[in-house]
């Protein structure tokens, strides 16, 4: 077996078929579909019993609601492939995209990983190819490999650009994933966790990216980064701890993990403002959004993290963010971000298309 495909699923009946068909639809046939019914309250336990009564390349799993960490982790457990990718639920992948990926290893018969792009699917809406990097490449040296954990790190502030973080559009060599799984106790930027952990291992010598859009990602209005969510501060602070263990548990003493440490808290404000005080559903008015803001500056100490940055060699997206942190200009900052949030990035999004 070339190929498992893992696949969590959790109250998603509306996409999950056309998830499932793009997978049974491959030009190359040699994998096996590994999904997990996380629980699901709807339809989807039934959609994948039938789609597995037609298919003896199907496994299912069916477990209590644990999260989507959960869920990869038991599909983790179970795989005979030699080689494992990702998918979510409501994302579909295109028709020959396994023969891509077949190809692109065999090419290169000693990679790790293999990494691709992916678009961005919206209803009714164009279709945006999304490239993580700016040219294909084939990374051998420890200090490439760096490089891709430091952009995962430390996304800009002020810019839509993909870290390349998230657990699908890449496809892992099996041995490499051996005792590695996604931290169970997050919600939110357990994939990204999990992709720096792996590029820590020794066992990793080469990373191979095409610049080549394999997989389409949708815009579902209830995951958990698009819903409103009153308790994401939590599910924020709860990734914040962990990333800091990982950060002081294994690169201390690597400047340029620590610099990388200091964006992310500040990179934090702009989550924090992107899923939460900015979402049309938030009913706080706008006086009580911009005191919610400057305490959760004030909470976890971002403005000391944007003292302590080196805004030398950073984006200039970036810097602006930073220097309104610095100067506790809460008001200017929350304008910036609603302003590259409503209109900047819908600007880009038309012009995209």
């Amino acid at each position: 077996m070339f190929l498992s495909v893992i696949v969590p699923v959790y109250n998603v009946e509306k996409y999950l078929s056309r998830c499932i068909d793009s997978i049974l639809g491959q030009s190359f046939e040699d994998f096996e579909l590994i999904l997990i019914n996380d629980g699901s309250l709807d339809n989807c336990p039934n959609i994948c019993d039938q789609y597995a009564a037609r298919d003896s390349r199907i496994t299912v799993i069916h477990q209590k609601n644990a999260g989507v960490s959960a869920a990869r982790n038991a599909g983790l457990n179970v795989v005979t492939g030699e080689w494992i990718t990702f998918a979510d639920s409501d994302d579909f992948f295109d028709k020959n995209a396994f023969e891509i990926i077949f190809t692109e290893i065999a090419k290169d018969g000693k990679i790790d990983i293999l990494i691709f792009d992916f678009y961005l699917f919206r209803e009714n809406k164009p279709i945006i190819p999304i490239f993580l990097y700016h040219e294909p490449f084939i990374y051998s040296d420890r200090r490439d490999i760096k490089k891709l954990q430091l952009q995962v790190i430390a996304p800009s502030l002020f810019c839509a650009q993909a870290t390349g973080g998230g657990a699908p559009f890449k496809a892992y060599k099996k041995e490499i994933l051996r005792g590695v799984y996604f931290p169970e106790e997050l919600h939110i930027n357990e994939d990204h966790l999990f992709f720096l952990r792996i590029l820590d291992l020794k066992t990793v010598n080469i990373i191979k990216y095409i610049k080549v859009p394999l997989y389409y990602r949708t815009r579902n209005p209830e995951q958990i980064t698009t819903r409103y969510n009153p308790q994401i501060e939590l599910l924020l602070n709860q990734a914040h701890q962990a990333f800091e263990q990982y950060f002081f548990s294994q690169h201390a003493n690597d400047p340029e993990f620590m610099q990388a440490r200091l964006l992310r808290i500040v990179a934090r404000t702009g989550e924090f403002l992107k899923l939460y005080l900015l979402k049309p559903e938030n009913p706080l008015s706008l006086s009580e959004k911009i005191r919610k803001l400057k305490a959760f500056i004030q909470e976890y100490h971002i403005r000391d993290a944007a003292e302590e940055i080196s805004i030398k060699e950073i984006p200039f997206n970036t810097k602006i963010g930073i220097l309104l942190l610095r100067n506790s200009n809460s008001i200017f900052f929350y304008c910036a971000y609603w302003l590259k949030e409503n209109i900047i990035n819908k600007y880009i999004s038309i012009q995209s298309g």
